[in-house]
């Protein structure tokens, strides 16, 4: 396990604890999957879901400067300060996109994470969580998805 992936599960389920989901545990399949996207999407500067795993999936970019390595903890933050967006009085069970990242990270089923992370060469980083269950199931966001504990 990386350095990246450790802090990156770490993360992960520091903030989940706080909404009463369960610890993630780290994929190998999951974590190769994540690496490949990574690698794709560093090496031609796309920026776009894989398709047809069937995991859920967060993606996220970030610059630095002179090459420094961005640390994991930015990447997950990034994806969870869409909590702010999260309409927790929202009962219909509906995905909400401007939040998709935020409640993917906390969903209460998922129990494995892949993580990945590539460079371009020129300052940009890309990470890549996977997430097995899938998160984000219409429906469901009233049993998995719960407000600060």
């Amino acid at each position: 396990m990386t350095d990246f992936a450790k802090n990156c599960l770490t993360a992960h389920n520091e903030l989940r604890a706080k909404h009463g989901a369960p610890p993630l545990k780290l994929s190998d399949k999951l974590t190769a999957h994540a690496q490949k996207w990574a690698d794709h999407l560093a090496s031609t500067g796309n920026f776009e879901h894989s398709e047809g795993s069937g995991y859920g999936e967060n993606i996220a970019m970030q610059w630095s400067s002179g090459g420094a390595d961005v640390p994991a903890r930015s990447f997950v933050q990034q994806w969870y300060s869409e909590l702010e967006k999260y309409d927790f009085g929202d009962k219909s069970g509906n995905f909400q996109p401007s939040a998709g990242h935020f409640s993917q990270v906390v969903w209460k089923g998922t129990k494995e994470l892949g993580v990945g992370v590539a460079k371009d060469g020129k300052g940009m980083s890309v990470a890549v969580c996977n997430y097995n269950p899938a998160g984000n199931m219409q429906g469901d966001f009233g049993a998995n998805v719960q407000a600060e504990k």
